[in-house]
């Protein structure tokens, strides 16, 4: 059993990819991937994630223009950003599991590849404004289901943090912890209110605020029980 999982382990670490393995894309986990890609292209040359967001830099010790040196400078330069951009593109190529290459099949260039993916799992700017406001009214409405352990209710609230922060919707460390604590159910109210009025609740992170709550589970579950 335990040679199973340790197995299972190391495939799905290779899915996620790392600094020497490239990251396979999985579909409902994009946005995790776009990170993780760039991470590993950087990793690999940083000049391959140039060739997706074309900041690319030109040398700076060309000569004149006319001059023989500074067209063969330039051509050098031609040359390694064509093998840099190629390379990228069979980078990009290898993430992808044979269902959705066939959604890039036909781009020529490592940024089409790029957009194509981010327009196919992001959608338009249409889709994202409508995800914006999905994001913003899950926010206002968060509260803990009935029968959800503390620890479910704290995951889903990182879930939701991650997604306001992939589109730009910015809260402080303060706010995202009174949305934690005021979604409590009914039980926990004498507990949040407690960790609530502490000094400490100011300046602590939620990931803290959790921890402090979570040695009050199996009080608060006997409360509701009784």
């Amino acid at each position: 059993m335990a040679n199973f999982n340790l197995n299972s382990m190391t495939s799905y670490s290779h899915l996620l990819g790392s600094s020497t393995k490239i990251p396979m894309l999985i579909s409902e986990y994009y946005d995790q991937w776009s990170d993780r890609m760039k991470d590993y292209l950087n990793g690999l040359n940083e000049e391959l994630w140039s060739c997706i967001s074309w900041n690319i830099t030109l040398p700076t010790n060309l000569q004149p223009i006319g001059s023989s040196s500074s067209t063969t400078s330039v051509d050098n330069q031609s040359d390694r950003m064509k093998k840099l951009e190629k390379r990228c593109i069979r980078e990009l190529r290898d993430a992808l599991p044979l269902v959705l290459y066939n959604y890039v099949r036909i781009c020529t260039h490592a940024k089409e590849i790029w957009n194509n993916l981010k327009e196919k799992f992001q959608g338009s700017e249409k889709t994202k404004i409508n995800s914006v406001k999905q994001c913003l009214i899950e926010l206002k409405d968060f509260k803990q289901k009935d029968g959800e352990m503390i620890e479910s209710y704290y995951d889903r609230l990182n879930e939701l943090i991650y997604k306001c922060n992939r589109y730009g919707i910015t809260r402080s460390a303060m706010e995202f912890n009174l949305t934690f604590v005021m979604g409590l159910r009914k039980e926990w109210r004498s507990v949040s209110m407690m960790v609530k009025n502490q000094q400490s609740f100011d300046t602590s992170s939620l990931n803290d605020l959790y921890n402090k709550l979570k040695t009050h589970e199996s009080e608060v579950k006997e409360m509701a029980e009784e």
